[in-house]
């Protein structure tokens, strides 16, 4: 007898269908909003993943151009003292330069002083000061040919 049923038992089982209909119409759409959901949030992270794309690019552009500042910064600072340096050399070259023009003037004007010794004791003739021929001179202290040039060429 387990096919044979009474009313009860088949309303007792429609009204169980009916629950069982119900509960599947609610996981269906439960299903459908949770499939909306999952539709977004693949959108939420694809759009997360281009950003963060995005970034890693920007990222490694402003690396690349910090990277080349930084270089180019040294090669300043390099360059920079190289003319720090080479402007103390010509400092101390032109401090010589000036202590040599200085020395060479003070032999000029001790020359120039010679010179006029001599033309004031008449023992150089002043229309002669260029001409490289020698003049004997005879004072009693010197007696040897003398000219400009080796004259000017004594300290």
């Amino acid at each position: 007898m387990t096919n044979v049923y009474t009313l009860k038992d088949i309303n007792n089982k429609g009204h169980r269908l009916a629950e069982i209909n119900d509960l599947c119409e609610k996981l269906l759409a439960k299903n459908s909003e949770y499939s909306r959901r999952e539709k977004g949030f693949h959108q939420i992270h694809a759009d997360v993943e281009n950003k963060i794309s995005q970034l890693n690019a920007s990222t490694t552009e402003i690396r690349s151009e910090f990277i080349s500042e930084w270089r180019s910064r040294i090669e300043l600072e390099v360059e920079v003292k190289s003319l720090k340096s080479n402007i103390k050399t010509l400092k101390r070259e032109a401090t010589l330069a000036q202590k040599a023009s200085s020395a060479d003037k003070v032999q000029i004007l001790s020359l120039e002083t010679k010179i006029r010794e001599l033309e004031d004791s008449g023992r150089l003739d002043n229309g002669n000061r260029n001409e490289p021929e020698r003049q004997t001179f005879d004072d009693g202290v010197r007696n040897e040919p003398v000219s400009f040039a080796t004259l000017c060429c004594e300290t």
